[in-house]
């Protein structure tokens, strides 16, 4: 696991979340080894069922262990629940009040996943907000049993992460935004999809026969589906930047599994297995494809630039904050995004613009939800067949009421772009521009602050 932490350093990652036992001394030293701040989550105090109870039971066990290592300052936060569902929330405050009662200053990360939470309180709030928002769906239930366009993927991550991050700012808390690029497979028996439970039964059944919107055959009992299907190129970049925008404080891929070596491994995946059970599932993370950080997967190598890309400018993204006086930036692209903020103590705004044009995938690639008399097929390693990523920068013109005697500034090379109410940048596919709104001397005065004009260039980790 060190071997393994050393390579993300070196890969430029330095944040995780994790599981762990009651004893970290050695995560503790490894991450301060290699720079890494780590949100902890304790599987052993970990509340397992909605009952105020079991929180009560388990609370004295988290606390001992957040006394022991709350002081250490690679640890940002410590977690005892992952994505709970409503009924879990009156059992995750009780913890939390537990907790708190005896720690005041423990800093307790919560992961949501349901939109439906966020219409409850936690008390006492949470001191770090997360969320799962997994965009690129191949056939799932909260879709109606369509499947997601690239573009549609990336318009609903978004409007999702917008969501999370106006709760968090709300309680006036920091938002880590996570997401996945992995591919999620699963499987059910035919009596399954007689019974209308996985949606609409001769719809499906000509997707199987056709291996159309990532359905097939596996044998004469049962098919398989894909529910996720991998984030195609461009697309995890674009998530990372798109993150930002919407104003999150720090962001999380979900997975990079190491690899292990094969006695370490105890199972096959679900999918191989003979259990007659009706639904299995197989997971395509980089550690379970045999893919590590020396030769990862393209999405982790991806992300990593993104990241590195980002971590350029970390001193403007944690002063970013929602302005007082919105300014309204309208874009001209259809996947292009752009979003205003104030910058905490200085003048100005800084405009944050991304191109989420990332790819097509066939002659009559579509914007929305693909419906059921398109072709859409996904193969059985979860890629998106026929995608085809776009590789040339796109113009993204900016339209505003700029005030007066303001002009817009290129943050990572200190020039100024060209004036008048409609300014056009160019930004790779999945990438993003950070501007600075405001006159010469304010922008100078940033600059200063900030250290400078930004001229590290991302590096890409070995592919």
């Amino acid at each position: 696991m060190e071997e393994f932490l050393r390579r993300m350093s070196e890969g430029g990652f330095n944040f995780y979340h994790v599981a762990v036992g009651k004893n970290i001394d050695d995560w503790v030293a490894w991450s301060k080894k290699y720079n890494f701040k780590m949100i902890l989550q304790l599987d052993f105090a970990y509340l397992s069922s909605p009952s105020e109870e079991e929180a009560r039971t388990k609370a004295p066990s988290a606390v001992d262990f957040i006394k022991k290592y709350k002081s250490e300052s690679n640890i940002l936060a410590f977690s005892i629940k992952e994505e709970p569902t409503p009924a879990y929330l009156n059992a995750v405050s009780v913890y939390f009040s537990e907790i708190k009662k005896e720690v005041p200053d423990a800093n307790l990360f919560l992961l949501l996943n349901q939109g439906n939470t966020i219409d409850h309180l936690v008390r006492p709030y949470p001191d770090m907000l997360g969320s799962d928002r997994y965009a690129f769906w191949g056939w799932d239930g909260s879709a109606g049993g369509y499947s997601a366009t690239p573009s549609s993927a990336l318009k609903w991550y978004t409007n999702e992460t917008r969501k999370y991050v106006k709760y968090a700012n709300d309680l006036g808390i920091p938002y880590t935004a996570v997401f996945a690029g992995l591919a999620n497979e699963m499987i059910v028996s035919n009596e399954k999809v007689e019974s209308g439970a996985m949606g609409e039964v001769e719809r499906i059944k000509e997707f199987v026969e056709s291996r159309n919107q990532g359905w097939s055959r596996v044998d004469e009992s049962r098919v398989k589906f894909t529910k996720y299907y991998r984030a195609p190129e461009n697309a995890v970049s674009a998530m990372v930047w798109l993150s930002v925008l919407s104003g999150a404080k720090s962001v999380l891929l979900w997975d990079a599994t190491p690899t292990l070596p094969e006695d370490v491994t105890q199972y096959k995946s679900l999918s191989e297995s003979t259990s007659k059970t009706d639904l299995s599932l197989r997971l395509f993370m980089p550690g379970v494809e045999g893919s590590d950080l020396v030769n990862p997967v393209p999405a982790v190598s991806e992300y990593a630039s993104a990241v590195q890309e980002l971590q350029n400018f970390a001193w403007y993204i944690h002063r970013l904050s929602a302005p007082a006086n919105s300014l309204d930036v309208a874009v001209s692209s259809g996947n292009g995004y752009a979003a205003s903020y104030d910058l905490i103590g200085y003048p100005g705004k800084v405009i944050v613009v991304v191109n989420a044009d990332v790819g097509r995938w066939d002659s009559n690639s579509v914007g929305s939800l693909i419906g059921s008399t398109k072709k859409f097929v996904i193969d059985d390693g979860g890629e998106l067949e026929n995608y085809m990523p776009n590789t040339q920068d796109a113009l993204i013109k900016l339209d505003a009421a700029w005030p007066e005697g303001t002009v817009l500034w290129d943050i990572s090379t200190g020039k100024q772009l060209s004036g008048g109410e409609s300014v056009a940048i160019s930004i790779a596919p999945g990438s993003g521009k950070m501007l600075y709104l405001g006159d010469e001397p304010g922008f100078v005065a940033v600059r200063n602050a900030a250290g400078g004009v930004i001229s590290k260039p991302a590096l890409r980790i070995a592919e």
